[in-house]
């Protein structure tokens, strides 16, 4: 190779090189060679074995390939016409693969070409068939289709695309399948969806309860919630993406799309966004691209190892365009490697620092909606810092330093873990700005004259105090039952508690008025000693020395609950007496 082209070759890789200001994303790849043309569309990796488990759109047998590019076959059947998506549960041993037929494998049929929804089971262990699950006939209205992708659940359903009809089918641990949603909306209805321009395509399930489906001919994701799927939305991206094929969740707050699609000149383009959501996924930004570098062909799918984001390069256009004369053998796995889920935190971290996340209003608290509504390991990615309750009204919480704790109706301190709901929190990456060391023998009425003279009265502020105390009184609340009395009722068989000669932490914000129908307006503070032992919601307190630190909020974003109790809700009633009791 001459000078002049490797020259060529460097900047060419230069240029398209993703750099961030905080981390470089470098890239490798495997190269593997299979023992036929088998054009690889799905990936899976099997940390069991440090292997991946790729799919063949022209055989259908399943392959495992491992780091060094050796592949054998690891599971092959007569079922298997074109197999695509595959999702490995080790859990439970197996490994499930969607098949469909485009018409391009050496095993399709009259009968089954364009109508074929299918999903096989096989032993992850060995290979071995376990079951097949034919779903092409639950949706009968609907002419052609083609099982794409599919993803699992903690509790080990299935979820699958059909690509040529509006359909997400549902697989249970019995085999049984059904519908789990169809909607007309998830066609594009200019023209018949093809191999090359599927509708449904790539799925992920979040372990907040609900899936993100990706539509490839419309360019856009969809929210669809476990228990009520008709309540799905469509995710609001800053920036267009076209043609995506596979998703992989990379954290709570960013997944990976896979894209592959011509171009307004015929080109073909591949690409892979990074999103990050701040809402749940309500809505998303593109935060990453990785465009068209010399590694891709056509990615389709990717799969999470170790941190790193591998993606599999199909080159399904030339066995489309040729078919039975296609007999590419090599192929190769792209790499990015960075995105673990502490580099991601960190970003998301220090993008959201002195920003305030809050789950639902004050005013719906105030009415008796108590049902939790929002995981604290999902909490956990909106701030370090914060106040919020607990499902039920099951006590109080305050986080600092990214420790969270539940202050119960006996008044001591328990850590907070991932799984357990809040009905309403408000948390923030804090960065303190400024550091004050209060006077002595200052009480919380006194604190509260010196926040209005020191603190703007229109500005959103985070504090935290360590101080000694001679007396901090707090109160907490037992755990509520249905049906959900107001909180100023709730507050009469409240715990109260003397906290004397302590040492401690107090966190909390101080609201402007503005605020008063979304959260409380004043000073707000919970305590926790020095050990982590007891505390609560601050009624009093009388401080022997001090020091605050404190910032002010840049903004405020919050998450709307979408429930029955939630909507029926008359927020013209004015509750501001409400809160001044609660308080």
């Amino acid at each position: 190779m001459n000078t002049s082209y490797n020259f060529f070759i460097a900047l060419f890789i230069l240029v398209n090189y993703f750099v961030t200001t905080t981390t470089v994303y470098a890239r490798d790849h495997i190269y593997f060679q299979a023992d036929e043309a088998i054009y690889p569309e799905g990936i899976a990796y099997d940390a069991t074995t440090d292997t991946f488990i790729v799919s063949s759109m022209k055989k259908g047998k399943l392959g495992r390939v491992d780091r060094e590019g050796n592949y054998q076959v690891f599971a092959d059947d007569k079922s298997l016409i074109s197999s695509h998506g595959i999702q490995i549960d080790t859990k439970r041993n197996r490994v499930l693969v969607c098949v469909g037929d485009n018409g391009i494998s050496k095993r399709s049929d009259e009968k089954t070409t364009l109508n074929l929804a299918r999903v096989v089971e096989f032993e992850l262990s060995s290979g071995k068939l376990k079951r097949v699950i034919e779903l092409t006939n639950l949706a009968t209205k609907y002419e052609n289709h083609l099982a794409n992708d599919l993803t699992i659940d903690e509790e080990g359903n299935a979820y699958v695309t059909d690509s040529f009809a509006p359909v997400i089918y549902k697989i249970p641990l019995n085999g049984t399948p059904s519908i789990f949603i169809s909607m007309p909306k998830f066609t594009q209805e200019t023209s018949q969806a093809s191999g090359l321009e599927p509708n449904l395509n790539g799925i992920l399930y979040h372990p907040n309860g609900f899936l993100i489906a990706a539509n490839w001919r419309q360019g856009t994701l969809w929210r669809i919630p476990i228990h009520n799927p008709d309540a799905l939305n469509k995710i609001e991206i800053n920036s267009p993406v076209q043609g995506i094929d596979g998703l992989t969740l990379i954290s709570q707050n960013t997944l990976a799309t896979i894209q592959s699609y011509r171009t307004a000149h015929s080109q073909l383009s591949s690409k892979i966004s990074i999103l990050e959501s701040e809402d749940n996924w309500y809505s998303a930004k593109i935060i990453q691209r990785h465009n068209n570098t010399p590694f891709m062909n056509l990615p389709t799918t990717a799969t999470l190892a170790n941190g790193n984001l591998y993606f599999l390069n199909s080159q399904y256009a030339e066995l489309f365009s040729k078919q039975k004369s296609a007999l590419q053998r090599h192929y190769n796995i792209g790499k990015i490697s960075g995105l673990t889920n502490n580099t991601m935190e960190k970003m998301q971290e220090t993008s959201r620092s002195n920003k305030i996340f809050q789950i639902s209003i004050v005013d719906a608290f105030l009415t008796g909606q108590y049902d939790g509504m929002m995981h604290f390991g999902e909490v956990k990615k909106y701030g370090d810092f914060g106040l919020g309750a607990f499902d039920q009204m099951d006590g109080e919480m305050l986080a600092f330093d990214g420790d969270f704790f539940q202050i119960k109706s006996d008044g001591k301190a328990y850590p907070v873990t991932n799984k357990m709901l809040t009905p309403q929190s408000f948390v923030t990456f804090f960065k303190p700005e400024k550091t004050v060391q209060l006077k002595a023998n200052l009480t919380k009425n006194n604190f509260d004259k010196w926040v209005l003279e020191h603190m703007n009265k229109n500005q959103i502020y985070a504090i935290r105090i360590d101080g000694i105390f001679d007396v901090v009184k707090t109160r907490s609340n037992p755990p509520q039952e249905k049906p959900y009395q107001p909180l100023v009722k709730v507050i009469q068989s409240q715990n109260t508690f003397d906290l004397n000669s302590v040492r401690g932490t107090l966190v909390g914000y101080r609201m402007p008025d503005f605020m008063s129908r979304l959260n409380v307006p004043g000073v707000h503070l919970h305590f926790i000693d020095e050990n982590k032992t007891v505390g609560g919601h601050v009624l009093d307190f009388k401080m022997k020395s001090g020091v605050m630190q404190m910032a002010r909020m840049k903004s405020f974003e919050f998450s709307i609950p979408n429930n029955d109790d939630f909507n029926k809700i008359d927020f013209k009633i004015d509750r501001s007496q409400e809160i001044n009791k609660a308080e």
